[in-house]
């Protein structure tokens, strides 16, 4: 039984990243949108959203989400994370930045792979309709 434990904990282990190597991996990086919303209107409505369709216990792992929104940049950052093992795993990062024009641009980046079976996880799909203030999963 232990050795079962030990196997998984390696494979877990094995997939250990941050938001900095989720975003600088070239297969996380899902696309970008823009939306004809402020960036501030655009995180708030995408983080309420994702507190109600990303936050679950697939097979007893709780999934969070975390956001940070920086008033003084007009930026923000909306994390999904899992901990299972004491191994953090960051299973989508979506970060909201003002263009020029003063709009949103919305940046997704998932988690491939096997750590993720049985994870919501959203989609640029989803980030169009949440920032348009739809709440449905």
């Amino acid at each position: 039984m232990n050795f079962i434990w030990a196997i998984g904990f390696l494979l877990l282990a094995g997939c250990t990243n941050t938001p900095a190597n989720l975003m600088s991996d070239p297969d996380g990086y899902d696309g970008s949108i823009q939306a004809n919303v402020t960036a501030q209107s655009a995180y708030r409505n995408i983080r309420q959203a994702s507190r109600i369709c990303l936050e679950h216990s697939p097979l007893g792992t709780p999934v969070t989400t975390e956001g940070e929104f920086d008033s003084d940049l007009g930026s923000g950052q909306i994390t999904q994370r899992m901990v299972a093992q004491n191994v953090r795993l960051s299973l989508a990062i979506i970060n909201i930045e003002p263009t020029p024009e003063g709009i949103a641009e919305i940046k997704l980046y998932t988690l491939k792979g096997w750590s993720t079976i049985g994870v919501k996880a959203p989609t640029l799909d989803k980030l169009r309709s949440w920032i348009k203030g739809d709440q449905s999963c």
